[in-house]
């Protein structure tokens, strides 16, 4: 298939494969990349001023995320309905539902080229971003096969991610759920940090389960900020994990715990 034949010379195929031979591949379709990537930083339209703020995209295997914001350096196919990108074929697959949050930046946003009125198949509403200058937000992961929508557990991570981070967290979607994904962060935390993860308190589905896996084994540098820690809104489900009471300071032991391949663990307290 032509279309994975581009797609794989984005990427390196092993180890062993060096820069100048994924170059090498590269330039079979080189005009054909550009014209793309032209279509899209030259024709395309900024998600500021599109109606359309939610886009879909689907993986053909359950992809383990090390992060919750992604750039797109090769050409990437959504649209903007789910229905859409739904592949019987795919059984295992994931769709990934992506929005800018950046759209409020006075470049007016990621630009994407809507090729529904060239495609044969405009009902499809096909969305196309390449070599995006800043990332897009994954909002949810959605197992089509099992039914399920991992809306609340992605957003629980992005509280832990901003936590361990030394960030203010934000919930960029603004639907008025910021309490429910805290209360979820910090039972993540304790279904982690229970012996062989037997605490039942919640029902946290295997993916999750690994994804987790590979967000606190990736995870090396911590920082944490104990202002916003110990401020009332920010990580008030998480203070009883991480902040001991009586002298009052960090439990460190439980950060290691959490992180086992950390090189370091900051400990700051700045306010802002």
């Amino acid at each position: 298939h032509i279309r994975a034949r581009l797609h794989a010379t984005f990427f390196s195929l092993s180890t062993y494969e060096d820069t100048d031979a994924l170059k090498t591949r590269h330039s079979a379709f080189v005009h054909w990349s550009r014209a793309l990537r032209e279509a899209v930083e030259v024709f395309g339209t900024r998600t500021l001023h599109s109606n359309v703020k939610r886009f879909y995209h689907l993986m053909a295997t359950p992809f383990m995320f090390q992060q919750l914001a992604t750039y797109f350096n090769f050409p990437c196919s959504t649209s903007q309905h789910y229905e859409v990108v739904l592949n019987p074929s795919v059984l295992n697959g994931c769709v990934l539902q992506l929005q800018d949050h950046n759209d409020t930046h006075r470049n007016g946003g990621l630009r994407f080229f809507d090729c529904a009125f060239l495609s044969d198949y405009a009902y499809e509403y096909e969305m196309l971003f390449h070599s995006c200058g800043s990332p897009l937000h994954i909002q949810s992961i959605i197992q089509p096969s099992l039914g399920h929508n991992y809306a609340y557990f992605v957003h629980a991570v992005h509280v832990v991610f901003c936590m361990m981070k030394a960030q203010r967290y934000e919930n960029y979607s603004k639907d008025g759920n910021d309490d429910m994904y805290r209360k979820c962060a910090a039972q993540l935390l304790r279904h982690r940090l229970s012996d062989d993860n037997t605490d039942t308190t919640v029902n946290v589905p295997m993916y999750i389960d690994q994804l987790l896996d590979v967000f606190f084994d990736n995870l090396t540098d911590v920082c944490i900020n104990y202002q916003y820690l110990c401020e009332q809104e920010q990580y008030k489900h998480l203070q009883p994990l991480f902040v001991q009471s009586s002298p009052t300071c960090i439990k460190l032991n439980v950060l290691c715990s959490l992180v086992p391949k950390a090189r370091q663990i900051l400990v700051q307290s700045i306010k802002g």
